[in-house]
């Protein structure tokens, strides 16, 4: 009976999973960044002091077991009223930075 010693691909196999469990976090984040960026410089509200800009952004990455989540978010009590409105797009940029994560992991090798 003949063996077959194949320590080097499940070597190259964990290197890989290690790659992308860097990798994918990060690039969710950036692109969620990216919405965020998008949002504070495209807005239609009069920016009068700036509070709702610095408050669009990304949350922090959170990894529980196999579940990465980050947020685009626009932290004031009067954001969702704005949202609303039509003043900012907030949900449009959420929906776009899903779609953009989707064709990411659509992409990425497991």
């Amino acid at each position: 009976m003949a063996g077959l010693d194949i320590s080097d691909v499940l070597a190259a196999e964990r290197a890989a999973i290690r790659h992308l469990e860097r990798e994918v976090p990060r690039e969710m984040h950036r692109i969620v960044a990216d919405a965020a960026q998008t949002e504070r410089r495209e807005h239609t509200y009069q920016n009068r002091t700036g509070d709702l800009e610095r408050a669009t952004k990304a949350t922090e990455t959170v990894i529980t077991d196999d579940v990465v989540q980050v947020s685009l978010v626009a932290e004031e009590e009067y954001a969702s009223f704005v949202n609303k409105r039509g003043y900012m797009v907030i949900d449009e940029s959420a929906q776009q930075a899903e779609l953009e994560i989707e064709y990411f992991l659509d992409g990425a090798s497991f």
